[in-house]
């Protein structure tokens, strides 16, 4: 898949037409381009992105599980 335009490597994300993560948990999310820590929330009709801070996501295209914290 290779680099997207910001230059992150494409390479291991899960694009959300294959699948989505689970709710509430903490992922990295590529929305319109860019890389965010953010997580998958329900909402009335369906569910939402959202940053870490709380931001709502309108973009998102993929995603991957967060590392393991080094030991």
């Amino acid at each position: 898949m290779g680099r997207n335009s910001e230059g992150i490597d494409m390479s291991e994300w899960i694009s959300v037409d294959k699948g989505s993560p689970e709710y509430d948990v903490y992922c990295l999310l590529i929305d319109d381009g860019r890389m965010h820590i953010g997580y998958k929330r329900p909402s009335q009709f369906s569910f939402v992105y959202k940053r870490s801070d709380g931001q709502l996501l309108h973009e998102v295209t993929h995603w991957m599980p967060l590392p393991e914290p080094p030991k």
